[in-house]
């Protein structure tokens, strides 16, 4: 297993990303069909929980990762985009594709999320995980599930995402 190399600590300034997640907003917009129903949502990234405890001791883990992004959503389906800062304490840019066809109840819905994110191991790395979307009004929560997959050097976490519906 490969050793998981851990940059000093640093500060997370999303403001240098702001912009880039606001042009990639605009272009996910663009991308949808102008007379579908649009649902747009401001996304505070909050936390991680790794499920390995020994891992996160001997990394060193941070499972405290702010950071700011976009969905825009139609129905069931749609993109996101943003910037956090990971477990490593890397800034990590993210653009997955997310499809929640299971609709349990009015404020719960159940899929997946694949997609892209930086800041780990490569350049780009892949992104892939199961994500409950829990929404009441304009609030809402996401919870994110990615299994260990210890061949490639990834622990498996929830991730906590809040967030606040624009349009």
């Amino acid at each position: 297993m490969k050793k998981i190399l851990i940059k000093p600590f640093k500060t997370f300034k999303p403001f240098k990303y702001i912009a880039l997640s606001v042009i990639a907003l605009f272009l996910l917009i663009a991308s949808f069909n102008a007379k579908a129903q649009q649902q747009i949502y401001f996304n505070a990234n909050i936390s991680s929980y790794h499920f390995n405890r020994d891992a996160v001791q001997k990394y060193n883990f941070a499972e405290v990762n702010p950071g700011v992004g976009f969905e825009v959503l139609k129905v069931n389906s749609g993109y996101a985009v943003g910037v956090y800062q990971n477990s490593i304490r890397n800034n990590s840019f993210y653009a997955p594709f997310e499809h929640t066809p299971i609709k349990i109840n009015q404020n719960l819905r159940l899929g997946y999320v694949a997609g892209a994110v930086s800041g780990y191991q490569h350049v780009i790395d892949p992104m892939v995980g199961a994500l409950a979307k829990i929404n009441y009004g304009k609030f809402g929560v996401n919870l994110l599930v990615v299994p260990e997959v210890q061949s490639l050097n990834v622990y498996g976490f929830i991730g906590l995402q809040l967030n606040y519906k624009i349009k």
